[in-house]
C-alpha cells in the first residue's frame, strides 16, 4: 500500500529502518531512523549540494573563459593554460569535497542517516504528490 503511494510521489519518504522492505525500495529518501529532524538535514545538505554545484558550473566557465579569451588575445602558452585548465579542475574537484564534511554525514556513523536514490522518471507522474 505505501510501496504505491510512495512511487506515484514526486518526493516519496519512508521513515525507519525497520519499515517495509518494498516501501523503502519504492521510496527517494529513506530514513533509517525514527528522528525526524533528519529529514530537515536532508533538505538542507540538498540545498548545500545546489549552491556548490552552482559555484563549481561558474568557476569552471569562468575559468575557461579567461583562459579562452588569454589563448586569443594574449598569445597564452600552451603549457601555461593546460597548467590552468588542470588547476581549475583541481579547485573543482576540492570545492566539491566540503560537502563531505557535512554533519549529516557524521550522523550515518551513529546508526542514523538517510539513504536517498535517484528518482525513475518513468514511475513519476509531473502532477502526482503523495
Amino acid at each position: 500500500n505505501d510501496a504505491a503511494a510512495l512511487a506515484r510521489a514526486d518526493v516519496g519518504i519512508a521513515m525507519g529502518a525497520a519499515g517495509s522492505e518494498v516501501a523503502l525500495q519504492a521510496a527517494d529518501v529513506a530514513l533509517l531512523s525514527e528522528d525526524m529532524t533528519q529529514l530537515a538535514a536532508a533538505h538542507r545538505l540538498a540545498r548545500r549540494t545546489a549552491r556548490v554545484v552552482r559555484q563549481n558550473l561558474i568557476f569552471a566557465l569562468g575559468a575557461m573563459a579567461l583562459l579562452v579569451v588569454g589563448g586569443l588575445f594574449f598569445d597564452l602558452p600552451l603549457p601555461l593554460a593546460v597548467i590552468g585548465h588542470e588547476g581549475g579542475t583541481v579547485l573543482v574537484v576540492l570545492n566539491g569535497l566540503r560537502l563531505l564534511a557535512d554533519p549529516i554525514r557524521s550522523d550515518r556513523r551513529q546508526g542514523g542517516g538517510i539513504s536517498t536514490r535517484t528518482p525513475s522518471s518513468e514511475a513519476r507522474s509531473p502532477h502526482s504528490v503523495a
